[in-house]
């Protein structure tokens, strides 16, 4: 029996090759969206779960306030031993400072060299105890109670040594930073587990108090954090997040009452180690990948269910339509004494094959995004099929048999002398399948119109961010920093070869560029005549050629003059209306205090932006400061990326820098390309809604043909009678498309507030952001209108320029 139903179903789906082919098409790229968007979830909440004790794991972190109000992962060394000493509740604590580095190991051969490593740390040997989930191969924690002491991780150590047999990695030395000598004495096996906490190479914090890394890493130190410079906790079992809390707020007060008045305050938070990979205010670690955006999951869950259940809509859609081409069949089975359950056995088996076909077809269609979304997809993260099976088994389940469920019970419902009438329009009608289906197909389109809005709204506020005006040139400018270990007297030189190049058009120096990844903040006390007032500037140190290389104009004074050490400052508008200041030529000749320097304002520049647009403007600094100076900020002759003229200054620019620093590679960047970079999260959530609007068109598009295919099948009479009677292909054409139009009009009023709402919200996260226009509306209506009209256009043109006589014959 259940072989017969196998049969039959096979038989089917053979006998419609075109609308099985469209309905196993949809499935397929429904469910491999889903599928990759599942993945990707997945896999980022999967992060640090299995770390033993997890929960019991805690960060401290600072909270900055007043002037300089901000977040930093970083806090002061001493407060690792405070918190040791002084609380209750706490099972062990763990201090640490990761650092990139170049590493050498020597060998018989000679010396290997392994260029920015960044997995490594200066840690103590509770590291161990709060971190529990690492399988010690030779050694114990205690090893880093000494100095100059490392422990590897396996795979670490095979990279070092290619082998990880203690025999032969065991006291190796591996050298850190050029001159710092350490040995190994222990290695531990890599977590088997997503984690955040991937450090390889773990040198004892002992180590800083006896070598040169105590200059950049004081211990037992309150003055200073370093983003860089890590503190967690793990709390004793039954020990409430509470206790801790209160602990560190009394640590808080303590310290504001020793602390000076330097405008701002630090206080102390405490975050869960299940939290780690999910604070982006705060970051990871300074080598990690940026944390995982949970607003942005919650997006990626929405947008998978959406598409699966447009994708099951149109299954729905697709089957219903075959109501007229069935409608005999169930009949005639009824008439042999088939039952109801039978008969809906029967359809769901042919839905469940349907379901298994549109499954096999999603996994390569799954793999192929995940390459084209390489940039998207976290690293680690792949197909596996075991990780896969429960998620496909639910789609087979949910779509095979709920979605196939209302198709199969409308269908098996026919009374018998209804099925068997040639006119089973009606029975469509008496079963209420043409409004449902009408419903459906609003639905399918109002998403799909959310999603076009949504594309044009990312589009429009992509082209605002990258081309607003940041106050200074971007165009041509590449910039590279000198080595920090070499001598300063070499950056000199550097510049006088790069000079020499024709292909470079101006050159300066600076410490940074005005707007890149790094940057640097200073407290400025300023005393008006009614107060102190306290401002938090950033620092942007430069020759006296750095303004007019970078095109910044100055509303009043002079430029700066060279100098060793800062002598004089330019601000910009925001630090000057700061100072409550209004006019520019006021500001001339005012004295800040900075660390107890005071140094006199010899002019203000235009406000440009420090930081990406997602932060409103700052205020600003420009100072000169040879000492600082390791950028070289280059302007070429050319803007083509593409051009022979580029690649010839590069390589000239390349040999003259190996002249100068042969041991170091030369890694230059473009600054409009770092610029560009800022907004990495919003370009890839562009690509991806991009994806989810084609993929939303398409299923939605596949709907509407099955809707158009069952509706000029049933009105196929009716046409040939109106020809007869001398109506137009014009005029059958236009009363077949009225009522597409209709649908989409009414999904578009349901789509259009939702859109609206959240694009409004979305935009108003930006201090800079585009005005939303009426215009993206209409043109996600008429872009919708000619979706529907291009996909339902071929049925529709057939069926107007159809022989009435082949539609009339039979009655």
């Amino acid at each position: 029996m259940l072989n017969s139903y196998f049969a039959i179903a096979w038989r089917n789906l053979l006998r419609n090759k075109i609308h099985s082919a469209i309905n196993i098409t949809g499935l397929a790229v429904g469910v491999a969206s889903c599928l990759v968007l599942y993945l990707i979830v997945s896999y980022e909440l999967s992060f640090n779960k299995e770390m033993i004790d997890y929960d019991r794991i805690f960060r401290i972190h600072s909270s900055f306030s007043g002037n300089m109000a901000m977040l930093d992962k970083g806090v002061p060394t001493a407060i690792a031993p405070a918190v040791r000493e002084n609380f209750s509740g706490v099972e062990s604590v763990v201090l640490g400072q990761e650092f990139q580095t170049t590493v050498l190991v020597p060998a018989p051969e000679g010396r290997r060299k392994f260029d920015n490593q960044s997995n490594v740390v200066t840690t103590e040997p509770s590291y161990f105890s709060v971190f529990g989930s690492y399988e010690w191969i030779a050694g114990s924690p205690q090893v880093l109670a000494k100095p100059f002491q490392v422990v590897l991780t396996e795979s670490k150590a095979k990279l070092y040594f290619n082998s990880s047999d203690p025999a032969i990695v065991l006291g190796k030395e591996i050298i850190y930073q050029d001159s710092l000598s350490t040995h190994v004495a222990g290695i531990v096996k890599d977590l088997p587990f997503v984690t955040d906490i991937d450090f390889t190479d773990f040198i004892s914090l002992e180590t800083n108090r006896v070598s040169f890394l105590k200059n950049s890493f004081q211990l037992e130190n309150w003055d200073s954090s370093n983003s860089a410079t890590f503190t967690f906790l793990k709390t004793s079992l039954g020990t409430p997040r509470s206790q801790i809390e209160n602990q560190i707020e009394i640590l808080n007060q303590q310290k504001a009452k020793e602390r000076k008045n330097d405008g701002f305050e630090n206080n102390f938070k405490l975050d869960s180690f299940s939290n780690l990979h999910f604070n982006s205010k705060i970051g990871i670690f300074e080598h990690s990948r940026e944390a995982a955006h949970l607003p942005t999951l919650i997006i990626l869950i929405v947008v998978s269910v959406v598409l699966l259940l447009i994708a099951a809509i149109n299954f729905i859609n697709l089957e219903t339509a075959r109501v007229a081409t069935r409608s005999k069949e169930v009949g005639v089975r009824k008439v042999m004494g088939s039952l109801r359950y039978q008969l809906v056995f029967q359809f769901l088996i042919e839905s469940l094959i349907v379901t298994l076909f549109a499954v096999a077809l999603s996994l390569p269609i799954a793999e192929f995004a995940f390459n084209y979304f390489s940039e998207f997809i976290p690293s680690g993260l792949s197909i596996y099929f075991i990780q896969t099976f429960p998620f496909l088994v639910l789609v087979i389940v949910s779509v095979g048999l709920l979605a196939g469920l209302y198709p199969a019970w409308t269908l098996s419902s026919f009374k018998p002398v209804l099925a068997l009438k040639t006119k089973s329009y009606l029975l469509a009608n008496e079963h209420g399948i043409v409004p449902i289906r009408k419903m459906l197909i609003v639905l399918q389109f109002a998403s799909a119109q959310v999603f076009i809005c949504a594309a044009l709204i990312f589009a429009s506020q992509m082209r605002f961010l990258l081309n607003r005006d940041l106050g200074f040139r971007t165009d041509a400018v590449i910039y590279v920093f000198s080595p920090w270990q070499e001598n300063k007297s070499k950056i000199q030189l550097l510049k006088n070869e790069l000079i020499k190049i024709p292909e470079i058009t101006d050159l300066c120096l600076s410490a940074q560029p005005p707007s890149a990844n790094m940057w640097a903040t200073s407290a400025v006390n300023y005393k008006n005549k009614k107060e102190i007032m306290h401002i938090e500037a950033f620092r942007k140190f430069g020759d006296h050629h750095y303004m007019g290389f970078y095109e910044m104009k100055l509303l009043a004074g002079r430029n700066l003059q060279p100098s060793d050490t800062v002598k004089e400052v330019i601000i910009n508008e925001t630090m000057m209306h700061q100072m409550d200041i209004q006019n520019p030529t006021e500001a001339i000749g005012k004295i800040i205090d900075v660390n107890k320097h005071h140094w006199p304002i010899i002019g203000v520049a235009k406000d440009f932006n420090v930081l990406s647009l997602h932060n409103p403007m700052r205020a600003v600094m420009i100072a000169s400061e040879e000492n600082n100076f390791s950028c070289f900020n280059v302007r070429l002759a050319t803007k083509n990326r593409h051009s022979d003229q580029l690649k010839i200054a590069l390589s000239k620019m390349e040999a003259s820098w190996k002249k100068i620093y042969p041991d170091y590679p030369f890694d230059f960047r473009f600054l409009d390309e770092t610029i560009r970079n800022f907004y990495q999260g919003e370009q890839r959530s562009f690509k991806l809604i991009n994806a989810a609007t084609v993929l939303a068109i398409l299923i939605s598009c596949l709907g509407l043909f099955g809707l158009s295919s069952y509706t000029v099948v049933q009105r196929t009479k009716e046409i040939g009678i109106r020809k007869v009677l001398g109506a137009s292909v014009t005029n059958i054409a236009s009363m077949l498309s009225r009522e597409f139009v209709v649908l989409v009009v009414i999904a578009f009023l349901i789509a259009m507030p939702l859109a609206w709402y959240a694009a409004k919200e979305w935009l108003q996260t930006y201090p800079y952001h585009m005005d939303l226009s009426a215009i993206l509306f209409i043109l996600t209506l008429f872009a919708a209108i000619f979706l529907a009209m291009i996909t339902v256009s071929f049925q529709v043109l057939k069926t107007a320029n159809s022989n009435p006589v082949d539609s009339l014959k039979s009655e």
